[in-house]
């Protein structure tokens, strides 16, 4: 762990390897550093960085197919299609690589309305836990519905609601060691 006064004294270095003077400040108020910095980068123009826009997808008007409620989350496949979770909509948008709709995941009903995040699995398969349904729906990279991954307990009761990340945590464990988490089941 780096000590305040080191840090202190490597901002200052930090700040200043290339390009500009530092001009900001630092000051010590009952024992907590506060940085303060300038509007002004310390860049010069051959190091500055401008950003120009590649893809967009979403708008406010027109076709429906670009159109969201609400973004929960996305993913990215490995051939490059962008998958956008809409928790208001309750489906999974698919978007080639160059932001054109390729088609619409879930249909009404399927996703519960809290079932905001997507996540890939190996070979692109999509997992949207889904904590109101107690679930996790699978669907092949072509939108085909898998079965359902529910989670439940020793007695095949459903398990109590649990957070969406980590419900999908656990699926994709489970699936990345599939041979050995059924191997030991059966074992047991």
């Amino acid at each position: 762990m780096v000590g305040k006064g080191a840090l202190l004294a490597l901002l200052p270095l930090m700040a200043c390897t290339e390009g500009g003077r530092w001009t900001g400040t630092i000051v010590d108020r009952t024992g907590m550093a506060i940085v303060e910095n300038t509007d002004e980068g310390m860049w010069t123009a051959a190091q500055r960085r401008t950003f120009e826009e590649e893809i967009r997808i979403g708008a406010v008007e027109g076709d429906l197919d670009y159109q969201f409620g609400q973004i929960g989350s996305l993913a990215v496949g490995s051939n490059g299609r962008i998958y956008v979770s809409d928790t208001q909509g309750q489906h999974i948008k698919v978007f080639s690589r160059d932001g054109r709709h390729e088609q619409t995941i879930a249909g009404p009903g399927e996703l519960g309305r809290n079932a905001a995040f997507v996540a890939l699995t190996v070979g692109d398969t999509v997992i949207v836990p889904d904590p109101v349904n107690r679930r996790i729906n699978r669907y092949a990279p072509d939108g085909t519905s898998l079965a359902a991954a529910r989670r439940t307990g020793a007695s095949g009761a459903v398990q109590p609601e649990r957070g969406q990340l980590s419900m999908a945590i656990e699926y994709m464990e489970l699936e990345s060691a599939n041979f050995r988490h059924s191997r030991h089941r059966r074992s047991s």
